[in-house]
């Protein structure tokens, strides 16, 4: 059975994957064999990220595919509040799995600005 994620934030997936024991005194999170049999997952990234912006993101998700054959990103542009709609959308077409929504505050009008650029 094919998992859906959606996702707006492609570096929490990312990130998630990276993390250490750090330290603490515990132990390290398991690591994920690329090499086992792994149920496919599809996970739908919805950012609020402009052309460019976008443009590099697309760049990392092949490598990311690579590395982790099981797994498949689809980008999926998206500019304004309508990620929650359509995460509640695509919620209520799963039979399971997770549905993320992360809506920015302001960063959006800043970062579509020439001071970004």
């Amino acid at each position: 059975m094919r998992r859906t994620v959606v996702a707006l934030a492609a570096l929490m997936l990312l990130a998630g994957a990276c993390t250490a024991g750090g330290g603490t005194g515990q132990s390290p999170p398991p690591t994920v064999n690329p090499s086992a049999t792994h149920e496919p997952v599809t996970i739908e990234i919805w950012g609020a990220w402009s052309g460019r912006e976008l443009k590099q993101f697309n760049q990392i998700f092949p490598a990311f595919e690579e590395k982790y054959p099981w797994i498949t990103v689809k980008s999926v542009g998206n500019r304004d509040d309508e990620a929650i709609v359509a995460a509640i959308r695509v919620g209520r077409e799963l039979s399971s799995g997770v549905v993320v929504a992360i809506l920015p505050d302001s960063g959006v009008k800043y970062l579509s600005t020439q001071l970004w650029q």
